[in-house]
């Protein structure tokens, strides 16, 4: 969308360089410089710019058209603010008391793309009068003794910037577009509206009292702080906490939140990011995040576009996720797709699916099929042909992925006891032979998995407990008395509640030891 930019004289500054060529001709020369200020209020859209901005100036005969006067003058990166901007401009000697009107034209600093020309074009009143003079100051208005640039530095009525052509400025005649008064202020008066203009009075409003949470001292006010910090500013109750940062050492908890409702959803804490984390929890020994509810969920967490959950854990044989449920239910529940990039190990394993027969009213579970190997299994039937013999073929990706195969063949609806692999696999083909024309043969082909991954991570079979899970069990069934010891069990944390809370939370007592 393209931004529309204005820009609007505030006040012209014309520089007037006095110099003494000879002593005996002090009193008749003073040149004038044709460098100025130039200082105005750019605004984007309608309200005041912020920012750099790379200005144009072009001089030119006219208002519209007209004829070009001078050089274009580019000043890059003028840092404008809340709208006001000022910089030098020279165009050269090129003031002979005609009027002249300056093209200004705007493009964001630091960029090399077109400019905006803004519009109307600026004229420029007072300088030409100001530089000109045939560049010096006559006898009537000559730099004299008595009202030359003196010590001050000033040039006051008499010299050659006069009252007709000497540099004035709408902001210092008035306020807000409202007229200031011409009376001079004295000690103590501020300046106050009466009307019609704004001019210096007294301040009689001198009576004050502090309001509820502040203290007075005269005419100075002071907030009442409690509890600890060292900031001096004051926060709303609403206010909000973005960017800040606690940190020090306090014991046990350093951010305590309790929301007491009953009402149904109700959250201790809601943490919500458009494109990072809605919440984020680290720590270098304990738990990063510990979160615990009586009725809820402990930690309820979503994202419309990236995890809504991820643990992280960098330590040797610790968790990066632990989910447990210590009355019989479920440690861990997902709907929809679950990878595992890394080995799952179980205690069993199986589908559970609604029973076909009885859908509405049972439960149907097969028990997964294992082994000690990464074993692929592949299986078929075929009919022989008229030579008692077939050839099957398997996927274009099989010797690929597998070594080590293995066959077996089964007749169906007669004995073939000639029946056996006549080819081998090659090229992803292996031949059956040995039975009658017509015959049907169920296969099965095995292989073992030699993927990258499954060569480098390759299961072992058996292995000794470390020690601090030795005397353990992960089932006690085969000794009722010995404890019960889940492998890779994260620490449990300290309870959360600070002294002063009148709420009891249950927490498990913590293991002795951890993996």
């Amino acid at each position: 969308m393209r931004t529309l930019f204005t820009a609007v004289l505030v006040f012209v500054v014309v520089v007037l360089v006095a110099t003494t060529r000879y002593p005996a001709e002090a009193q008749g020369t003073l040149s004038a410089s044709t460098s100025f200020n130039y200082q105005g209020v750019l605004t984007a859209d309608g309200a005041p710019a912020s920012g750099s901005f790379d200005l144009r100036f072009i001089l030119y005969t006219a208002a519209t058209g007209g004829s070009q006067v001078g050089a274009s003058l580019l000043r890059e990166d003028v840092t404008v603010n809340r709208g006001l901007f000022v910089v030098a401009l020279d165009f050269g000697d090129i003031f002979d008391g005609e009027p002249r009107f300056l093209e200004i034209a705007v493009r964001p600093g630091g960029s090399t793309g077109e400019f905006t020309i803004l519009s109307p074009r600026q004229e420029l009143a007072s300088v030409p009068m100001a530089i000109f003079s045939q560049h010096s100051v006559n006898s009537q208005n000559s730099v004299n003794s008595e009202n030359s640039v003196n010590s001050e530095n000033s040039v006051n009525s008499q010299n050659s910037v006069n009252s007709q052509n000497s540099v004035t400025s709408e902001s210092t005649n008035a306020l807000r577009e409202q007229p200031l008064a011409e009376t001079a202020p004295t000690s103590g008066q501020v300046l106050k509206w009466d009307g019609t203009a704004w001019a210096p009075a007294a301040d009689t409003d001198t009576t004050y009292s502090a309001g509820s949470g502040l203290s007075r001292s005269g005419t100075t006010f002071s907030v009442n702080f409690s509890a600890n910090g060292s900031s001096s500013l004051v926060a709303r109750s609403d206010h909000n906490h973005l960017g800040t940062t606690w940190r020090g050492d306090v014991g046990y908890t350093a951010l305590w939140v309790e929301n007491q409702s009953t009402v149904s959803g109700a959250s201790g804490v809601v943490g919500i990011s458009v494109a990072a984390n809605g919440l984020s929890g680290r720590s270098t020994s304990g738990n990063g995040v510990n979160a615990v509810s009586t009725s809820g969920n402990g930690v309820n967490a979503s994202s419309s576009s990236s995890t809504g959950v991820r643990g992280v854990s960098s330590a040797d044989n610790s968790v990066g996720v632990w989910g447990r449920n210590a009355s019989g239910g479920w440690g861990g529940y997902f709907e929809g797709r679950v990878t595992v990039a890394g080995t799952l190990s179980k205690s069993g394993g199986s589908f559970l699916i609604d029973h076909p027969l009885d859908p509405a009213n049972r439960y149907l579970s097969h028990s997964f099929v294992e082994s000690p190997d990464m074993m692929n299994v592949y299986n078929g039937n075929v009919v022989l042909d008229a030579n008692g013999r077939a050839e099957v073929t398997l996927p274009d990706y099989f010797e690929a992925l597998n070594i080590e195969y293995r066959y077996q063949l089964t007749p169906i609806g007669g004995a073939a006891p000639n029946l056996h692999i006549a080819e081998e696999i090659v090229d992803n083909h292996f031949a059956i032979a040995g039975g009658s024309a017509g015959l049907k043969v169920s296969w099965q082909v095995t292989g073992i998995r030699n993927d990258p991954w499954a060569r480098d991570n390759r299961i072992i079979v058996e292995q000794e407990k470390i020690p601090a899970e030795q005397g353990t069990f992960l089932y006690p069934g085969a000794n009722p008395d010995a404890p019960l010891r889940p492998q890779t069990t994260p620490a449990e944390s300290v309870p959360m509640v600070p002294v002063s809370s009148d709420t009891t939370v249950d927490v498990p007592a913590p293991a002795d030891a951890t993996r």
